[in-house]
């Protein structure tokens, strides 16, 4: 899924245009996004990327990191002491309020960890957050966590997940309500939502960071992603991400801009491991084997793709010894017959001769869910389709629109899927989708030793020793094979000219954009 979300994002500083550019920032005007139907609006609720993208510019976070990932810095808290290793106490600042006007407060704090934790609220971030032992209100300012045992992660887990809601406002409407009426400490307010359409969110003129520039943002939903840059190049919308089809077409328009940042989004086919077919490790690597990964990662991302042979992308400081990474790659590489014989060890063989593999008189015939409008998905799909007949599994392909497939998948309906996820800027994060408490573990996914490494790398302060229990889990994770990954590619983003303001470095592109201004006319 575009977990892009969840989810990720990305724009650079630019010098002067030709067209004309302002001499400096421009109060006024409106930020136009492309973007899928977002679903729910509480950060604590939330499963995807087209609604992280609006929920991240309405609420905010204790820390954050500074673009370019070299640190975490102040946010909601201006100041943090850890006094030992299970133990933060973080001082909180004094002039935020919420949107509608009451004090931001420690209780606020308090109260959205503990309904983080509390498995009745059904929390998307409840596995992050699972070694926070108590939340205790120091004075209004002051807040501490204890956790059940030492974390190297918890600050970036508080950067990137760690949205705080308001215990008046959501006590009094009730959490339902606020998935479609969120109201935040961020730099824009919720103003509407006409679903289908667009959602509008407007300046918080009382931002303690700052009135932002833009009167306003709007995210217009437009799945597709040629009508996304349709829209881009007539001027009815400002950002879009990019496909790497139309990078050279874009460069070549004077009016707009691309910018290309490494990515952490995998695409994959997943199983439903509750399937007995799919419980039988030999059948999961046969599909690896009867893939062509690098030949799809060539032809549908024109060149820009890499196969890693990891589930923690090749730009993470985690990643494991390449030469582990190249036992896969000899592993997994594209070797038809060898897929055959592996379904054969399986008890899968055509014994009617049609050209599918059958198993106790069943035939070996899977449906592929997939996103509809990502080009890049739709492609793989067909490729997909084409070489695993070659080894007698038939592929039926069935492509919805993104909330429907996050209903079917998370309902358990599917055999197999196909989506893209982000795997964030720490292996912490590989816990959301593998392991067996993971909120993302659509897979029905459950491997005792995964589990394990998890837990450990999590709570690993020794950097040295965390690095190894990564490593073996990255391996663990390649020999078992609980889903395919296909390759990972760099992020594109296609801006309009008269953007201006944004950080060309991670996590500092849309996450900035109460610093963003526009030129009108």
């Amino acid at each position: 899924m575009n977990l892009r979300g969840a989810v990720l994002l990305a724009v650079g500083l630019f010098a002067a245009f030709v067209v004309g550019s302002a001499e400096g920032p421009q109060y006024g005007g409106t930020f136009r996004i492309a973007a899928d139907e977002a679903s729910n609006l509480n950060p604590i609720l939330l499963t995807d990327g087209p609604s992280a993208i609006v929920a991240d510019r309405i609420y905010e976070t204790l820390v954050v990191y500074e673009p370019g990932l070299k640190r975490i810095l102040p946010n909601l808290a201006v100041s943090w002491d850890n006094p030992d290793d299970r133990t933060w106490v973080f001082k909180l600042r004094d002039d935020v309020r919420w949107h509608d006007s009451t004090k931001f407060t420690a209780e606020d704090v308090k109260y959205t960890f503990e309904l983080v934790l509390d498995p009745d609220t059904h929390a998307a971030r409840r596995q992050n957050f699972s070694l926070i032992e108590s939340v205790e209100v120091i004075d209004p300012y002051t807040v501490k966590f204890v956790l059940s045992r030492p974390s190297p992660f918890f600050l970036d887990d508080l950067a990137l997940l760690g949205y705080i809601i308001c215990k008046d406002y959501t006590e009094r409407v009730g959490l339902e309500v606020t998935i479609r009426q969120p109201m935040g400490t961020g730099p824009f307010k919720f103003a509407e939502w006409v679903p289908g359409e667009y959602i509008r969110l407007v300046a918080n003129e009382n931002y303690w960071g700052g009135r932002p520039y833009l009167d306003e943002v709007i995210y217009k939903v437009i799945p597709e992603s040629a009508v996304q840059l349709a829209a881009l190049e007539a001027g009815e919308v400002d950002y879009i991400g990019g496909t790497m089809a139309a990078v050279e077409m874009v460069k070549a328009n004077p009016y707009l801009r691309v910018i290309e940042l490494p990515s952490v989004i995998w695409n994959h086919i997943g199983f439903n491991l509750k399937q007995e077919r799919f419980q039988d490790v030999r059948v999961r690597r046969a599909f690896y084997n009867a893939l062509d990964r690098q030949g799809i990662a060539d032809a549908v991302f024109y060149g820009y793709g890499y196969v890693g042979n990891s589930p923690i992308p090749k730009s993470h400081a985690m990643y494991f010894d390449p030469a582990v990474a190249e036992k896969y790659a000899v592993e997994y590489a594209h070797d038809p017959e060898k897929a055959k014989a592996l379904l054969a060890e399986a008890g899968w063989a055509d014994t009617d001769g049609d050209g599918i593999v059958d198993k106790d008189g069943e035939p070996f015939e899977v449906t592929l869910l997939g996103v509809s409008g990502g080009v890049e998905l739709e492609q793989i799909a067909v490729i997909a389709k084409d070489q695993l007949a070659e080894v007698g599994i038939k592929v039926n392909i069935q492509n919805v629109e993104i909330g429907t497939w996050l209903d079917r998948v998370f309902a358990g309906e599917f055999d197999t899927c196909l989506i893209q996820f982000g795997v964030g800027f720490t292996p912490a994060l590989q816990e959301q989708y593998f392991h067996s408490g993971g909120p993302f573990n659509i897979w029905g996914y459950s491997n005792p030793l995964i589990d394990q490494l998890l837990d450990e790398g999590k709570s690993t302060m020794d950097e040295a020793k965390r690095k190894e229990i990564y490593s073996r889990y990255q391996e663990e994770f390649m020999r078992d094979a609980p889903v395919v990954l296909i390759c990972t590619w760099p992020r594109f983003i296609f801006l309009s000219r008269r953007v201006h303001g944004m950080s060309d470095l991670d996590l500092g592109q849309l996450e900035l954009l109460h610093k963003v201004w526009v030129e009108e006319g």
